[in-house]
């Protein structure tokens, strides 16, 4: 659920990696490989397993934008409080 929010909300396609617990030895592994001279860092992206696609709602565009900028418009009246807050 969280991939297809984050899709919506920054509007990009997000791609969820297979098996994401091993991600980042992965990326260890392709940056040693790189680092060889047993692959170049362009051939990682064809390397990489997806196990989904989410890309975004267009319909939903609209309503993320309008309460962006009612999160905005919050956060500017709230800036003074925050200061002192973490002051």
């Amino acid at each position: 659920m969280w991939c297809q929010i984050f899709a919506d909300v920054l509007n990009v396609e997000v791609r969820q990696v297979r098996d994401p617990i091993q991600a980042n030895a992965r990326g260890a592994a392709f940056i040693a490989a790189a680092g060889l001279g047993e692959i170049a860092l362009k051939d990682v992206a064809g390397l990489v397993q997806f196990k989904r696609v989410y890309a975004p709602t267009p319909e939903y565009r609209a309503v993320y934008d309008a309460r962006y900028e009612v999160f905005v418009e919050i956060y500017r009246q709230l800036k003074g409080v925050y200061r002192k807050l973490n002051g």
